[in-house]
């Protein structure tokens, strides 16, 4: 199902997300920091998206990224809202990060 999360156009894409990563490789804080999600401490990405509701999942198609190697890939997210916030996490067991954004 296409959902209008997060503020996203009606199309089922997403609006381009550019922020400073606080989080490094390992789970370090520091800008500069390079892997397959940040480059030079930013993150970037751009696509569509499918929401199941029951599952509380989110799959990020990427169209484009600040990094190349996320490109082409499905992202699968687990979502939550709690308190007027929106928390999106990894399901993958390795990784260990969240966001959260709030409406306001």
């Amino acid at each position: 199902m296409k959902s209008d999360l997060t503020g996203a156009r009606k199309d089922g894409s997403n609006r381009t997300l550019a922020r400073p990563s606080a989080c490094g490789a390992g789970g370090t804080l520091g800008l500069g920091v390079s892997n397959d999600y940040v480059k030079d401490g930013y993150e970037a990405s751009f696509g569509s998206y499918d929401v199941n509701e029951e599952a509380h999942t989110v799959t990020h198609h990427v169209e484009g990224s600040i990094t190349q190697a996320l490109v082409g890939k499905d992202l699968p997210r687990l979502f939550q809202f709690s308190d007027g916030h929106l928390i999106i996490r990894s399901t993958r067991p390795d990784e260990y990060w969240s966001v959260t954004w709030e409406h306001y």
